[in-house]
Formats: C-alpha cells, sequence, structure tokens
C-alpha cells in the first residue's frame, strides 16, 4: 500500500494522486487535514480513500487509520509531529518515505544556515524528496541531496479544466489576482499599485479573488473589484477572460495559481519571491518586481498595460508553451521515479 500525507490537502493535490491512482494496481490511501478554503468533490478527485484527520495533533497511528502498514509514504515536509511519527514507523517497518516539500531557494545566507539544519536533522530521514520544480531542485541540491534523490512535479493544475483559447488581444483589459487576502500575499501594496498608475483610467480593471483577513481593508473601487473564493471550474472562466495574471507576494514556496493563469494563457506579473517564476517566466511572457516597493510594482503594471497586439500574441504562445510542461503526468511520472529508485 502506498500513503500520501498532505497538510491541508488542496484540490490539486487530489486531483494529482487520482491521476496515480488510475495508473496503479496498488492500494493507495490519502491521509490528509482538510483544507482552510471550502472547496468540493475532493474523493472524487483523488480516486482513493481519504482519511481526514480531525487536526494535525490527531493521534491515531498510521495502521489505524490505514488498516496496513504502507511500504512507501509521501509525506509534505517535516513540520507536523504526526506526519513524522508515522514518517518513523514505516522506516522502522522497512518501508521507504519521501518528503514532498515546495521550499525554492532564498538568500544565500539563509539558504545556509537551513543547509545545515537539514543536513543535521533531516536529510537521513528520508529516501527521496518530491519537489515541485526548477527552484525545488536547486535548494535540495544546495542542501546536498543527491540529484537522483529529487523528483519534480509535485503541483500541477488540470489542464482539462485551466486552458486558454481565447486571444489575449480578444479579452477586455483585465488583471486578476488569485489567492489568500493575507499580509504575506501583499494585497494591499498591489491594489496602492494599481491606484497610482491610474489603472481605471487607462481603461483596466484588477479583480481580486479569494478570501482572508484583510477583505475588510481592501478597498473596492477606482477600478479594483474585490470577489470571493472560486471553485476550479468557476475560476478557471475568470482566467481565460483575463488579459494579465498578478501575484505580489513576498513569500511564495512555489505558487500553483500561476500554473493555472499559464495555462490560461495569461500574462505573468509576479514578484521575484515566487518559486515558480522559474519554470513558467520566460522571454515574451511575463514581468517581475520588488513585491517590497509599491513603485517597483506600479512600474511593472505599466509595461503590461503598454503591450502591443504582437507582443501579447508571443506572450500567450510563451505562457501556454511554458506551462504544457507540467501536468498531472509529471506528478505520476515524479512518484514512480521516486518508488522505482528504491527498488
Amino acid at each position: 500500500m502506498i500513503c500520501f500525507c498532505w497538510s491541508q490537502l488542496p484540490y490539486y493535490a487530489a486531483n494529482c494522486i487520482g491521476a496515480f491512482v488510475r495508473q496503479t494496481n496498488e492500494r493507495v490511501v490519502v491521509v490528509a487535514t482538510r483544507p482552510k478554503v471550502p472547496i468540493r468533490g475532493m474523493e472524487q478527485a483523488a480516486s482513493c480513500e481519504i482519511k481526514w484527520l480531525s487536526s494535525e495533533s490527531d493521534s491515531r497511528d498510521i495502521i489505524s487509520l490505514t488498516g496496513e502498514m504502507p511500504r512507501a509514504l509521501f509525506v509534505s515536509g517535516w513540520a507536523i509531529p504526526i506526519f513524522n511519527h508515522y514518517r518513523d514507523a514505516v522506516r522502522a517497518d522497512g518501508g521507504k518515505v519521501y518528503a514532498m516539500s515546495d521550499g525554492n531557494s532564498a538568500s544565500w545566507l539563509v539558504a545556509m544556515i537551513r543547509s545545515i539544519r537539514f543536513r543535521l536533522m533531516y536529510r537521513s530521514k528520508y529516501d527521496g524528496f518530491f519537489v515541485p520544480g526548477k527552484s525545488g531542485c536547486r535548494l535540495f541540491q544546495m542542501f546536498g541531496v543527491d540529484a537522483s534523490r529529487i523528483a519534480s512535479g509535485l503541483y500541477s493544475a488540470d489542464p482539462l479544466v485551466f486552458h486558454g483559447e481565447v486571444p489575449l488581444v480578444k479579452r477586455g483589459k483585465r488583471m486578476v489576482f488569485v489567492g489568500r487576502f493575507e499580509p504575506v500575499k501583499n494585497v494591499l501594496a498591489l491594489c496602492d499599485a494599481f491606484r497610482m498608475v491610474s489603472g481605471e483610467k487607462q481603461g483596466w480593471r484588477l479583480e481580486l479573488y479569494g478570501c482572508g483577513s484583510l477583505k475588510n481593508k481592501l478597498l473596492a473601487g477606482h477600478g479594483i473589484y474585490i470577489r470571493d473564493f472560486l471553485q476550479p471550474r468557476e475560476l478557471s472562466e475568470v482566467y481565460r477572460s483575463a488579459r494579465v495574471f498578478v501575484l505580489p507576494s513576498i513569500r511564495e514556496p512555489w505558487g500553483l495559481v500561476v500554473h493555472e493563469a499559464a495555462l490560461s494563457g495569461c500574462v505573468l506579473l509576479l514578484s521575484d519571491c515566487i518559486g515558480a517564476a522559474d519554470d513558467f517566466v520566460g522571454v515574451h511572457n511575463g514581468v517581475r518586481f520588488n513585491p517590497r516597493k509599491v513603485s517597483d510594482i506600479a512600474c511593472a503594471m505599466q509595461k503590461v498595460f503598454t503591450m502591443t497586439d504582437t507582443e501579447l500574441e508571443l506572450a500567450q504562445q510563451e505562457s501556454l508553451q511554458k506551462s504544457s510542461q507540467i501536468s498531472p503526468r509529471a506528478f505520476v511520472e515524479g512518484a514512480n521515479r521516486l518508488l522505482t529508485l528504491q527498488k
């Protein structure tokens, strides 16, 4: 039996696990805590049993949850004590454990400190490491992990849901943000930047979709619209009608929403703290900025506001091309590579 342990299981993870389940004859079980956002249809997406923990302090052991000891365990990170108990139990029984991590490269000094801690405390406790993309591979190699023990493909949006055939030049002047309304997402600075460049006067609108503690502090008006959290299929329609996707986070290990937007053909306006930018921003389809300077965000906005029809066409082609390289199939390939590596 193969088990995936996931904290706050997101819908895209359930969808990727479902792709894995459909290509194996082996029993697969998911053990997870529930996500903070109200996603529906999780069990159907995963195509297997999901054992929901009441909280991260739930004390039930792995066998009482799944009915048997897994031969292989994929576990999200190493910060959750109950998952670490599962890890130790599986390894003690002779099974293999793979850490799923979305960390990306930080500053050189921070990375070196983290590297020392990782080598002392964690590296020997896992048989392999599963990461989303290039930034994760780079980080774990910096941590001293051999490249053969690292697989990418951990995260993926669903290309059957998110796709972008409508040409950007035929879409309205819409810029969208999708995510939590929390300080780490830098949404207040985003709105300040939009007002600074007089986005509404240039015919643009900024739409923010999500939920969170800052919702009541976000001021609508002057071309800014605050919207509620949407289910994936509803959200895909929003992306397909937008020219630009913006994510101004001051910390973003990877950023699944970037893949959703790239699959939808959007121009990508991203902070330089976003791990997924390494996978999806190319020569034509994106602008990166310093999220801690409102003026820098505003300058980046102005660049995408003035893109020509030809530039928009090239941007869409590049977003679609780069996003096609990551999919649930890549998740399946990455998981299987780690499983095969240890045989």
